[in-house]
């Protein structure tokens, strides 16, 4: 989170692999005006929707339950769109091209998708449309950043 920048406010989010939420409530926290959870266990959706609504934070939360890829491609199609798009799947996770390459339509021009993974997991430096403008290793983990594409970068 640090590594966004101190500034949340009307920042809208999703949490992709969601699992505790902890990623996109921490957001709320810090001044997010919207977190949508994606994650694939029923039960995990259960209590991401319990949680929020113990935090009263319903109208700020969506909650939905299906495979990554798939959701992304949903709400591309009523042209939804984040600020941040977290993502922190199971290491191991082999479908980071398709994943990345969805997110495009879900970004704005000052949008960034973050990637927490494992450091030996080298995720592509730039997919259709994104470019991978930092990578850090921390401990176990290694967290890659994305950012749409100038069009100068695209054409090049």
């Amino acid at each position: 989170m640090s590594m966004l920048g101190p500034q949340w406010t009307d920042r809208r989010v999703l949490d992709a692999y969601a699992g505790s939420g902890a990623f996109g409530f921490e957001a709320i926290s810090r001044g997010a005006a919207s977190v949508h959870f994606v994650e694939q266990n029923g039960r995990t959706t259960t209590q991401l929707r319990e949680t929020a609504t113990e935090l009263g934070l319903e109208a700020q939360v969506s909650v939905h339950r299906g495979d990554a890829p798939k959701v992304l491609e949903q709400l591309a199609l009523p042209h939804e769109w984040f600020d941040v798009l977290f993502f922190d799947p199971p290491y191991g996770t082999t479908e980071w091209e398709n994943v990345l390459r969805l997110c495009t339509p879900l970004m704005g021009a000052e949008s960034v998708v973050v990637v927490e993974h494992a450091p030996t997991e080298m995720l592509p430096d730039t997919v259709e449309g994104l470019v991978l403008s930092d990578r850090r290793r921390y401990g176990s983990s290694a967290i890659s950043v994305y950012q749409p594409m100038k069009r100068t970068e695209a054409n090049a």
